[in-house]
């Protein structure tokens, strides 16, 4: 077990799934402000909070799986991933359609 994990469980059991939850929705709203920031504005600093913020969110989301069904969260995890494939080799199959369709347009 990772140190981590053991820290997280300790913590999820001294205050609760509600205050654990209710903090990886706090680190991912703090993540989705930093990010925000940051392209509105890239320099160092907002780079910076944006990798503190992605690491806060790391360590929270540990909480996801002790809270809530591990099984059926892996089972969601490997769905999205797979169709992330899918997505992934259908836009490269168009992309190689559209620079054969420009090709014979130029020929």
């Amino acid at each position: 077990m990772l140190v981590g994990t053991q820290i997280q469980k300790e913590a999820l059991e001294l205050w609760g799934e509600d205050k654990q939850a209710n903090m990886i929705t706090e680190e991912c709203l703090e993540l989705a402000t930093a990010l925000l920031k940051y392209q509105r504005n890239p320099c160092d600093q907002t780079r910076e909070a944006v990798i503190d913020e992605i690491a806060d969110v790391f360590v929270v989301i540990e909480y996801g799986p002790m809270i809530f069904n591990a099984s059926e969260i892996q089972n969601r995890i490997n769905f999205k991933l797979y169709r992330l494939r899918d997505r992934i080799k259908a836009e490269s199959f168009e992309d190689i359609e559209r620079k054969k369709i420009q090709k014979d347009f130029r020929l």
